[in-house]
């Protein structure tokens, strides 16, 4: 078996979406090993695939566009789970990040507001979080639900707690909304409503509450966790690797000498010797 990296990232993994890992056409590859491919819909598969610092992400426009995908997450009842994405949404816009478990009453609807504001929705009622991000920057969101009520989500913005948070609607102190496993929606509520007018990228569902230490690594680097290690067994050389669209390929490694960069040598300890 390939060893992986931060493998507890892997435990409770449901949904794992990343097109910084590359470009895949018409579909979007769910990398959690449930098979769960989104569908762009009113995407043309080449336009929707933009440049970012990690690679390529997912472009909406706020119109029409949006990505569908069966819920084969296994979450039912009103079960705890971390929901996470990098986003980077356009001034002066809003949309839902996310809309997974159901028909209204959602179970779950994260949007985003024109001011920075996250809304995590369960029912008729949400709990909002101000401040948690800035229009046109690249953010890392996680909303960790603990399987109890609303007013108990989590919210992390880049790795940080965020910790102010008002309630909207009614009794939302109490709201818990069951999970019914069904089309799991990117960019849009139901595929018509809250559009979002931006991109995304390693959108990813866990079954399971995530400590702070594991979302602070998620907000590390996009993709992290979601391909193996390269193989180092077997007497291969000892050699740097970089991961490049998802695929990894050997680096060399350089210093810089007094007057110019020259080649360098990866070594590892082997017994107390260097290699």
């Amino acid at each position: 078996m390939p060893r992986q990296e931060f493998s507890s990232l892997r435990q409770g993994l449901v949904g794992a979406w990343c097109p910084s890992l590359g470009a895949s056409g018409y579909r979007l590859l769910d990398r959690s090993g449930r098979n769960a491919h989104g569908t762009l819909t009113n995407m043309d598969g080449q336009d929707n695939w933009r440049a970012s610092g990690s690679g390529v992400s997912l472009s909406l426009d706020g119109t029409n566009d949006c990505v569908t995908a069966p819920d084969r997450t296994g979450l039912t009842g009103n079960a705890a789970y971390t929901f996470s994405a990098w986003i980077r949404v356009l001034a002066g816009t809003s949309g839902a990040i996310a809309h997974a478990g159901g028909p209204a009453p959602w179970p779950c609807l994260i949007r985003v507001g024109t001011t920075g504001n996250v809304s995590f929705s369960r029912g008729a009622t949400n709990c909002t979080v101000y401040g948690a991000f800035t229009a046109g920057v690249w953010t890392h969101l996680a909303f960790v639900y603990p399987g109890t009520v609303i007013r108990d989500v989590l919210v992390y913005s880049n790795g940080n707690s965020l910790a102010v948070a008002t309630d909207g609607g009614v009794g939302a102190a109490n709201v818990a909304i069951n999970w019914v496993p069904t089309t799991f929606y990117l960019g849009s509520l139901g595929g018509t409503d809250y559009l979002l007018n931006g991109s995304i990228d390693d959108a990813r569902i866990y079954n399971r509450v995530l400590t702070p230490a594991e979302i602070r690594l998620l907000a590390s680097r996009r993709g992290i966790g979601l391909t193996p290690l390269p193989d180092r067994g077997g007497g291969l050389p000892r050699k740097l690797s970089v991961n490049v669209g998802g695929t990894w390929r050997a680096a060399d490694a350089y210093v810089r000498t007094a007057t110019d960069w020259r080649l360098s040598q990866a070594s590892v300890n082997v017994g107390g010797t260097w290699k």
